[in-house]
């Protein structure tokens, strides 16, 4: 028979240590994620974030049919379908006055995968996330979602999915 005697000071010292250096952990880890988020999310969140939409135009030309380009805005993230591949990034909008917005998409990401039907599919894509990218403002009205260019053109217009 195996007779162990009951753990020495140092080896409860150490494991006390250990517990609070976890607990310390845990509490800095909350706290940082809470501030993150508050400090990520853009002042117009609710403005954007209550819709999915849905691309109904290119600077003025309807896009390719049968391709459901998308845009999502979540938590201070932009999302969504580009025609071939799923792209993200981070904005920020600003209410200047009235329906009218400061815009910007920063860190836009997408997938690598290459599509060939329909016929114009990448050249749709890359000039969606170019004109995405270069957005400078936004105008929501009715229903609808325009998001323009710095000489208030509208550039790419939505409309919820």
């Amino acid at each position: 028979m195996i007779v162990r005697s009951p753990p020495g000071p140092a080896v409860v010292r150490r494991v006390s240590v250990l517990v609070a250096l976890l607990a310390a952990a845990a509490a800095g880890a909350s706290l940082f994620a809470c501030n993150t988020a508050t400090q990520s999310a853009p002042a117009s969140s609710d403005e954007y974030s209550t819709t999915e939409w849905k691309l109904t135009s290119i600077n003025g030309v309807p896009p390719l049919e049968d391709v459901a380009v998308t845009l999502v805005f979540d938590a201070g993230k932009v999302r969504g379908y580009a025609g071939c591949n799923w792209y993200g990034g981070v904005y920020n909008g600003t209410r200047v006055n009235g329906d009218t917005a400061g815009f910007s998409v920063i860190d836009l990401a997408a997938t690598e995968r290459f599509c060939v039907t329909p016929a114009g599919i990448v050249a749709q894509e890359q000039q969606y996330l170019e004109l995405l990218n270069s957005a400078s403002s936004s105008v929501r009205r009715d229903s609808r979602l325009s998001l323009l260019n710095g000489r208030r053109e509208v550039v790419l217009a939505f409309s919820p999915f």
